[in-house]
């Protein structure tokens, strides 16, 4: 009985979390994600095209240099899982297989 009054508070502090908007659901989580990435990619893509119209002091060099970072930041985020176990120190996946918190540790 208090194993089953347990989850029961459980599911009702979960379903005034998601109320609150202190939760979403992890299909809304990617949808949101993933469009926000193409925005991102779109801005991105344009970008030595801009800098190629507005300045005359970058060489093919810098540009070809810039397009190069640019495609590593995309196959980077296109490469990014979702990854729902938590750690230790309560944040989320493995900073050895994730590139940005390999770099930040």
């Amino acid at each position: 009985r208090a194993r089953l009054a347990s989850e029961q508070a459980d599911r009702v502090a979960m379903l005034n979390a998601e109320r609150r908007r202190e939760l979403a659901p992890v299909s809304l989580l990617e949808l949101v994600l993933a469009r926000v990435c193409r925005q991102i990619t779109g801005i991105l893509e344009t970008l030595p095209i801009q800098l190629r119209r507005q300045s005359t002091a970058l060489t093919t060099e810098d540009l070809a240099l810039i397009e190069r970072e640019i495609v590593k930041v995309r196959n980077l985020a296109a490469s990014v899982e979702l990854k729902l176990t938590e750690d230790e120190d309560g944040s989320f996946g493995d900073p050895q297989s994730d590139p940005l918190r390999a770099e930040a540790a």
